[in-house]
């Protein structure tokens, strides 16, 4: 979450076991055909020079898979050296690294 007037994008996160990501994928892809649930095609993006999702392109939203079984570092290092995954890079401000809130939508 933000305190900007006008924040620049949505960035989120999905917990999911490695060996479910595929399954998920498909899923989502026959619920909703229309959204650019691809992850691994990334425009270029003019402003940032980074590669970026369709459907950030499309919509200004970014959601990544973290597996829990099999954690991936998002490449983003903390004051102490430590590679941040996306839970702690996501409860915590980019520039000044003060923590902030996050949404949690749980299905039931």
């Amino acid at each position: 979450m933000t305190s900007k007037p006008r924040p620049e994008d949505i960035d989120g996160y999905w917990e999911c076991e490695l060996g479910q990501f595929n399954r998920i994928q498909v899923g989502l892809l026959q619920a909703e055909p229309s959204l650019p649930w691809d992850l691994t095609h990334r425009p270029i993006d003019r402003e940032s020079g980074l590669g970026k999702p369709v459907m950030w392109h499309r919509y200004r939203v970014e959601l990544f898979p973290h597996f829990t079984d099999h954690p991936v570092p998002t490449g983003v290092i903390d004051e102490l050296g430590s590679n941040l995954f996306f839970p702690a890079l996501f409860r915590r401000d980019k520039a000044t690294a003060r923590p902030k809130g996050v949404i949690q939508i749980i299905r039931e």
